[in-house]
């Protein structure tokens, strides 16, 4: 229950509490600039965090609020770990930056996109080698946004094939509307 996970939070913190009180522990915390950077040092399904814990021997807490990763352990152990995690930050912020675009998509547009399990969006990908995603779901359903990222190179024929598909799948529902009303 959410009482009984509650209560042994409080009472997990209150055991780590008192095991730095007393072992002389030294914390370090490492700045985050932005939130993929969390997903770097945690990892898919945690395991770059869990990773590097064992092997240091250091605990690691990644606080998303603050946007801090918190080290703790001898000091050996977060000089071990901080080592790491700064690794992986050095790594993952030297990567080239590509610049993006959104697009602002329609509900026949989206629809057309996603049928048959998203086979256009894969086509436009594979095509232009630029990523190519839809964003988020948002609350309304009428406004959704195509993210096009990539070299300005792989977004201008990402963006061409977008408009093909789109008149294409255009042209489709117009030939099943006349069909319709033909009958």
């Amino acid at each position: 229950s959410k009482e009984a996970v509650d209560h042994a939070k409080k009472e997990i913190e209150q055991i780590l509490e008192e095991l730095r009180n007393n072992s002389g522990a030294i914390i370090v915390s490492i700045s985050l600039l932005e939130t993929k950077e969390i997903k770097k040092i945690i990892g898919f399904k945690g395991k770059q965090i869990q990773a590097i814990q064992a092997d240091t021997g250091a605990w690691l807490r990644v606080e998303e609020d603050n946007m801090v990763v918190i080290i703790e352990g001898s000091q050996e152990q977060t000089e071990a770990a901080r080592s790491q995690v700064e690794d992986i930050l050095k790594q993952y912020r030297s990567q080239p930056t590509y610049p993006k675009e959104n697009l602002p998509l329609k509900r026949s547009e989206r629809t057309a996109l996603l049928a048959e399990a998203g086979k256009a969006i894969r086509h436009l990908k594979q095509s232009s080698g630029a990523r190519v995603y839809i964003q988020d779901i948002p609350e309304n359903d009428e406004e959704w946004t195509l993210t096009i990222s990539g070299t300005p190179e792989s977004i201008q024929k990402a963006k061409e094939l977008l408009e093909e598909t789109l008149n294409l799948a255009k042209d489709a529902h117009e030939k099943r509307e006349a069909a319709k009303k033909a009958k």
